[in-house]
């Protein structure tokens, strides 16, 4: 799971962690919780998921002709 940062600490991971493990059940907990400045976004400011895990995957991220703003890719790149 990649989200834009907010509060980096282990307290916060653990509670997402919580949620998602209430919420949608521990079948679909993530692995990880990584923390960028952005996330890739269209003019409309829909976030590119489909971009974001395939950058962070190292795979081709495909048409990037939607995305508005290309230095969130950087992000996820240190990240990775």
């Amino acid at each position: 799971m990649i989200l834009a940062a907010v509060d980096e600490t282990e307290d916060t991971r653990a509670a997402l962690f919580a949620i998602v493990d209430r919420m949608m059940g521990k079948s679909l907990r993530p692995k990880a919780i990584f923390y960028v400045d952005d996330l890739p976004k269209t003019r409309n400011l829909k976030v590119m998921r489909r971009v974001a895990r395939a950058r962070f995957l190292g795979l081709d991220p495909g048409d990037l002709t939607a995305l508005d703003n290309h230095t969130a890719l950087l992000a996820i790149d240190a990240r990775r």
